[in-house]
């Protein structure tokens, strides 16, 4: 059985993070393999630190800048499209083309936050995931990928030395 996911279920913090931390060091995985699933939020580092990388600041700031050009092509191109030459004045007109630069930056950083911001956070769900609900009564969940059986059984037995509650095999990802 190649590709699969093991998921050990912890009663208390200590024994997951044994497990976790083992199936890190010994077990050679990277934090993209391993998820740690609970009922209960912890503090940021009690069990494994989020090391990925945020990319909604980059995205934002790019799409306001797409944003702010698209409002200086729409009010300017609109000008120049239809000139209506009034009293001498400029065809394009600073106030009125600043207001609908800005109003087209917010739209677009706005709606690029937005949709970023589902992305990173996985939103929404198309694949089944990985789960037990044993882990809404309390316990937590060491989720683990592995490619072959032979880190399979190893990460099965890294668990169950830990002091997982239960260890099972589950075909569904948690990516």
């Amino acid at each position: 059985m190649a590709d699969t996911t093991i998921l050990g279920l912890f009663e208390d913090i200590p024994h997951a993070a044994a497990a976790l931390n083992r199936l890190r060091d010994e077990g050679r995985r990277t934090s993209q393999d391993l998820m740690v699933i609970s009922s209960v939020p912890f503090p940021e580092g009690v069990l494994e630190a989020d090391k990925s990388r945020i990319r909604l600041p980059m995205i934002t700031l790019i799409f306001a800048l797409v944003g702010i050009l698209a409002g200086f092509a729409l009010a300017g191109g609109t000008a120049y499209a239809y000139i209506l030459r009034t009293g001498g004045k400029p065809v394009e007109s600073g106030p009125p083309i600043g207001i609908i630069a800005y109003e087209a930056m917010m739209l677009f950083a706005l709606g690029s936050a937005f949709l970023a911001a589902l992305f990173e956070m996985r939103l929404p769900s198309w694949r089944a995931k990985v789960y037990d609900p044993r882990i809404s009564e309390g316990l937590i969940g060491i989720a683990t990928h592995c490619a072959d059986e032979d880190s399979a059984r190893q990460a099965e037995l890294f668990c169950r030395e830990a002091g997982a509650v239960d260890v099972r095999r589950d075909a569904r990802d948690f990516e």
